[in-house]
């Protein structure tokens, strides 16, 4: 029990901030520490406490921190190429038939973003969003365009690739060129 007695004292010591402290053994040897000399004492270091009060020592400044900077803004995304590359700017096709168009999207086509193929100006609804190829169904003879662009998905134009021209010639019997074919024998039998 004294021991306990002699280390609680000892701790106190210890928080109160004592700066010496004295150890004795009385005639017993029994172990004794007190802040007051005894004689026979012998001092034994012990850490003090910071003083209290106005004399603490200036607050340790905080790391300074270089100001946030915003992060940097991403360049608009924008795609290098949107272009038909078939049929070629002027190729001619003979006759009534379906025509294969091809595009070239550089890079590929993002999320959220559509294809649309201008034929003769109008966007063609059966054209599939995400394709780079189609076959247009039976187109008529004459000149007709095509163009292609990319919308997003507010619909915003975010490339437009320029016109192609390709042509279907079909041969008429009214052609000038033609020769009038010559009429044959009169069916028989009247």
């Amino acid at each position: 029990m004294r021991q306990v007695a002699t280390l609680l004292l000892f701790g106190v010591a210890l928080t109160a901030g004592a700066a010496e402290i004295w150890r004795w053994k009385d005639a017993n040897g029994v172990v004794h520490y007190s802040d007051n000399p005894v004689p026979g004492a012998e001092l034994i270091s012990v850490f003090s406490a910071p003083p209290s009060g106005g004399d603490l020592p200036p607050p340790i400044p905080a790391p300074q921190m270089p100001p946030l900077q915003p992060p940097p803004q991403a360049a608009p995304f924008t795609y290098s190429t949107c272009a038909v590359l078939a049929p070629v700017s002027d190729e001619t096709f003979r006759g009534v038939q379906p025509v294969d168009v091809k595009l070239s999207i550089e890079p590929g086509l993002r999320t959220g973003h559509r294809i649309q193929l201008l034929f003769n100006g109008v966007a063609r609804l059966d054209w599939p969003p995400g394709s780079i190829s189609f076959t247009l169904p039976e187109v008529l003879r004459g000149s007709h365009t095509l163009a292609v662009r990319i919308v997003d998905q507010n619909g915003q134009v975010v490339c437009s690739g320029p016109s192609s021209t390709f042509h279907l010639q079909q041969v008429s019997v009214l052609s000038p060129g033609r020769t009038s074919a010559q009429p044959g024998p009169p069916p028989a039998g009247n």
